[in-house]
């Protein structure tokens, strides 16, 4: 397991990793590791406390894909309904 926070290079095999997010199940090699992790990309990533809030990204993205299956699923039963009582929409 490496360092989570993707801009520090160097070797991890002596690293111990005393901060973690629990949420996430991200470690870090230092708080200031950590910190600069929460900037970059962990605010974003990870819902921990906020799952639920409609304002986080994630909890968005799954609104958007939901509404996204629901309309295909409307569409499809529009087509079929169509097929079935005019024998397809693009005979009239």
């Amino acid at each position: 397991m490496e360092c989570m926070n993707y801009h520090i290079d160097f070797d991890n095999s002596s690293v111990k990793y005393t901060y973690v997010c629990l949420h996430f199940q991200a470690k870090y090699c230092s708080e200031e590791c950590r910190q600069s992790a929460w900037g970059q990309h962990h605010r974003t990533l990870c819902l921990g406390e906020n799952e639920g809030d409609p304002s986080h990204p994630f909890e968005q993205l799954q609104e958007a894909w939901r509404l996204l299956q629901y309309t295909m699923w409307k569409f499809e039963l529009f087509t079929l309904l169509c097929e079935i009582f005019c024998g397809g929409c693009e005979n009239n």
